[in-house]
């Protein structure tokens, strides 16, 4: 009983994180801050050298270009000091 119940959860916390991943892509699609679908474009920015693909993730070639992107919306809870305690010198 305790395995199929450890399961049952299992596959439920999983469905929960697919329609949890699909309503946020529809937010965004219908906000007009995401194409869909998103790999065109993901790749599109990888050619364009704004992305680096890194395994099955895609990170920002140039941190300034992150930082610029994150500083056009406003941000409650983003403190600058942060980016400075992980990049001295910078």
């Amino acid at each position: 009983m305790g395995l199929g119940a450890g399961v049952l959860a299992l596959v439920w916390l999983g469905a929960y994180a697919v329609v949890e991943q699909v309503v946020v892509r529809l937010i965004l699609h219908r906000r007009g801050l995401l194409p869909l679908p998103g790999q065109p474009f993901l790749h599109y920015a990888t050619q364009c050298l704004f992305l680096r693909k890194v395994g099955g993730t895609y990170l920002f070639a140039h941190l300034s270009l992150q930082e610029y992107l994150a500083g056009m919306w406003p941000n409650p809870y983003r403190t600058d000091d942060l980016v400075d305690a992980k990049l001295p010198g910078l």
